[in-house]
């Protein structure tokens, strides 16, 4: 798993991509974080970037983040899903897998 700053734009990753738009002091992010974590050890063709939204607070709005956690999913740098609040990583695997099939 990557951690984006305002620094590292634009994302630019080709394939799936899972934005994480998180923050410290959010309790249910922090339980989304293990969740990725243990993806990002699974998962060999999606990449997990984390964007802390009071570090980057730019790339936040240019993606419209108003709830946290969002998770927001790329596909060759387009837009094709969005998920808020804590999703389970049965939820993110039949997500990631539906958009594989299509």
């Amino acid at each position: 798993m990557i951690e984006l700053t305002e620094r590292d734009k634009p994302i630019s990753n080709s394939g799936l991509v899972l934005l994480d738009f998180w923050a410290p002091w959010c309790g249910p992010c922090r339980m989304l974080g293990s969740v990725l974590d243990e993806l990002a050890g699974e998962l060999v063709d999606v990449t997990i970037l984390k964007i802390n939204v009071d570090e980057a607070q730019e790339t936040a709005s240019e993606y419209g983040i108003q709830t946290l956690p969002t998770l927001i999913l790329l596909k060759d740098q387009q837009k094709i899903g969005t998920k808020t609040g804590f999703v389970s990583k049965t939820s993110i695997l039949r997500w990631l897998e539906e958009t594989r099939e299509s």
